[in-house]
């Protein structure tokens, strides 16, 4: 009876994962026929798959998709149930309370969530851009010297994955995919094409286009790799006089602002003492003067400054 009732046991328990596994099954199903509608419209957006690949938010543009699809579909349910919930609060009828949760559901938040499951791609496709063009001279360099060592393109995107991805972890999907490409039988140049179309950093889409040329008519691709490199330190030095000169610019403008402000308050509080404004104390301007205005303006100034200086970290 024991070795009976222990054969059941796992029996049980697997019939009892197969249930769940179809009701996850069933339940993703009825999801995604739900949010089919919300997933074409997303498919409509062709020229967010460069964005979405290469900003490796996701493996393929189709995924996304189907990701953001679901999740605006979730936006909707809770922003709709939340929204009749508390308009019911107040109006006391389920009709105008359902019109009302449709109206904002459809109106307000499907464009807010679609705007924004768009905006996100760009968004973290122009971070990585930054990221990538900082670090891009330390791939260069790397690359470089294998090319100049007598290996080929391909080998040496073969190196660059097996002994020096650690260090070039910045790089590593566009050096995964040149391997990739390459091992599935497409030629390295057309491989090196397909990359350059995905990534986000214009040093680095230049240095593929280059080795793609190389591969396709000869030449030494040493040179090309040096000739780029060359090109993206006259490119940085401009960009580091440029963002020296705006951080001058922006400091100058915080030091006037501050020097302003003690005497704009003396002002005003000379014209208070002249014509007091009941509605308006001075104190109240002093307090959102001192503890609101200044600190705002010194935040805001931090921030622009330290966005401007990330672009130029190696």
């Amino acid at each position: 009876m024991r070795l009976l009732k222990s054969l059941e046991n796992p029996i049980e328990s697997r019939c009892l994962r197969v249930k769940r596994l179809n009701l996850f099954k069933a339940l993703e199903d009825v999801m995604a026929l739900i949010s089919e509608p919300i997933y074409r419209v997303i498919l409509l957006h062709r020229n967010l798959e460069p964005l979405v690949i290469g900003s490796k938010i996701s493996s393929s543009f189709d995924r996304y998709a189907r990701i953001s699809s679901l999740c605006i579909l979730f936006a909707i349910v809770g922003t709709g149930i939340t929204s009749s919930i508390f308009i019911y609060n107040y109006v006391k009828n389920v009709f105008i309370s359902i019109v009302a949760c449709i109206l904002i559901s459809i109106c307000v938040v499907f464009p807010l969530a679609l705007a924004l499951a768009i905006a996100i791609p760009s968004f973290v496709y122009s971070n990585r851009r930054s990221l990538l063009e900082a670090k891009f001279p330390l791939l260069a360099m790397t690359l470089s010297l294998l090319l100049a060592s007598g290996i080929g393109i391909a080998k040496a995107f073969n190196e660059l994955e097996k002994r020096f991805l650690e260090e070039l972890k910045y790089f590593d999907l566009e050096v995964r995919m040149v391997n990739s490409l390459i091992r599935i039988g497409i030629p390295i140049d057309e491989a090196l094409h397909r990359v350059s179309y995905i990534t986000p950093s214009p040093s680095m889409k230049e240095l593929l286009v280059g080795l793609a040329s190389v591969a396709r008519v000869g030449g030494d691709p040493a040179t090309i790799v040096n000739s780029i490199m060359a090109g993206y330190i006259d490119r940085y030095g401009i960009l580091v006089e440029k963002t020296v000169n705006d951080i001058g610019i922006m400091m100058e403008m915080y030091l006037a602002f501050a020097l302003l402000v003690p005497v704009v308050l003396g002002s005003i509080a000379v014209l208070f003492l002249l014509y007091p404004i009941p509605m308006l104390p001075f104190e109240a301007l002093m307090f959102l003067t001192i503890f609101i205005l200044i600190p705002i303006a010194s935040i805001t100034i931090l921030i622009i400054v330290d966005t401007m200086v990330s672009k130029l970290r190696v």
